[in-house]
This record gives structure tokens, C-alpha cells and sequence, in this order.
């Protein structure tokens, strides 16, 4: 597929399977097709993306205004290819004892920042949330923060 964003020259695949395959390039000129080369690639499964908050990854200790100014994204670490950023689709905001506070979209709501907000210091906050890939899939995260 042309690459609109990258210009003339630039394609992006889009293989239906992880594992190798061949790339063949082809170029028709005056109706006569001719063989440019070809080369075999391979397709890996692109890697779970990790929860953070703001710059802080999950186990790191946080404070309770980070919760309210930082925002909860799902970054892609260490990973070797550009792309857009997976969404995030729901969360919910757990700490033991107390009931689950669930919500949908990246941005906690009220009733999770309430109970951000009652927790102790040194208190675990577990939030698990739902992303969706760039190629449409879902995938579950989880991830924790000690509460400063």
C-alpha cells in the first residue's frame, strides 16, 4: 500500500501472518511488466505496549497529583518501528480492600480519582485497562504504582 505520509516510493505491508515471506517488486512500463527484484522479510508479532503515567512505567512510586495531571497512555517500549500510538478503550482502577472503579477511555474519572485520592501512602493503585492495536486488535494491560 502507498504510504501518503512518507511520499512517492514509499510503501507500507501489511502481512496477514507472522513469519517470512517474499516482497517482489514489479514495474509495468509501456503495458511490458518486468521483475525489479524481490527479497524475503519476516513479520513479527508486534509486542505488547506497557501502561504509563506520564513518564513514570509501571512498579515506579507516584504521587497522588500525578494521577490527576499526567496522563495514563499505553507507550510502546523499546519497539523498533514507528507507528500510532495504541488507544486506550477502558480502564479500571483497583486497591486492595476497596471496591473496582471501572471507566471507559484513557482518562480516569471521578469515582477512580476519588479512590486515588483515599489511598494511604505506600498503598498500591493496580489499574488494568483494554488498548487497541493499530491494526484494530485489543489487548489487556495491567500495571501498578506505589502511591508516594
Amino acid at each position: 500500500t502507498p504510504d501518503p505520509q512518507s511520499g512517492a516510493g514509499h510503501y507500507i505491508i501489511r502481512p496477514k501472518a507472522v513469519g517470512k515471506f517474499k516482497v517482489v517488486a514489479d514495474v509495468t512500463t509501456n503495458g511490458t511488466k518486468k521483475n525489479m527484484g524481490e527479497m524475503e522479510i519476516r513479520a513479527k508479532r508486534m509486542p505488547d505496549p506497557q501502561l504509563v503515567l506520564g513518564q513514570k512505567k509501571k512498579g515506579e512510586t507516584v504521587s497522588k497529583s500525578d494521577f490527576q495531571v499526567q496522563p495514563l497512555r499505553a507507550a510502546m517500549q523499546d519497539f523498533e518501528f514507528k507507528i500510532q500510538a495504541p488507544k486506550i478503550v477502558s480502564t479500571e482502577v483497583y486497591i486492595p480492600g476497596k471496591s473496582p472503579a471501572p471507566s471507559t477511555g484513557p482518562k480516569l474519572d471521578p469515582s477512580q480519582q476519588s479512590l486515588i485520592q483515599n489511598a494511604r501512602r505506600g498503598q498500591k493503585v493496580y489499574i488494568d485497562a483494554e488498548v487497541q492495536m493499530p491494526d484494530g486488535s485489543k489487548r489487556p494491560l495491567s500495571a501498578s504504582f506505589r502511591i508516594q
